[in-house]
């Protein structure tokens, strides 16, 4: 990352540190987990690199979404828990059939969380 800034110095008299860093970061990352890494600039996988770069900036936009829709899907299976702990461990005739208690019934055999839950909702 030195080089890259001490080039993009030189070649441009600017440089935006923040995207030389979170470009070796995110490399960084690709090269631990996948065994992939790429090229600061424009290269033969630059459109490859550019795409990800996309993906990882609508994840962070996307984030504060998540954690809203986490507490909404909590509320729905909190609720279905207690109409159960109403009913004894029962599900009322009103629910029966519903997709949230299906996987509620699941729950302690397959050993789902309420995370496992909430993805297969959403």
């Amino acid at each position: 990352m030195v080089n890259q800034i001490k080039g993009l110095m030189e070649k441009e008299r600017v440089v935006e540190v923040k995207r030389v860093f979170h470009f070796g970061s995110l490399n960084n990352v690709m090269m631990s987990v996948f065994g992939r890494s790429y090229e600061f600039g424009e290269n033969k996988n630059g459109g490859e690199r550019s795409e990800l770069e996309g993906l990882v900036s609508e994840g962070k936009r996307c984030r504060d979404l998540v954690g809203k829709v986490n507490v909404y899907v909590g509320k729905i299976i909190d609720e279905h828990r207690m109409k159960r702990a109403e009913n004894s461990g029962v599900v009322s005739d009103e629910s029966s059939g519903d997709f949230v208690d299906v996987l509620l019934d699941l729950e302690n055999e397959n050993k789902l969380t309420d995370f496992d839950i909430t993805i297969v909702m959403v």
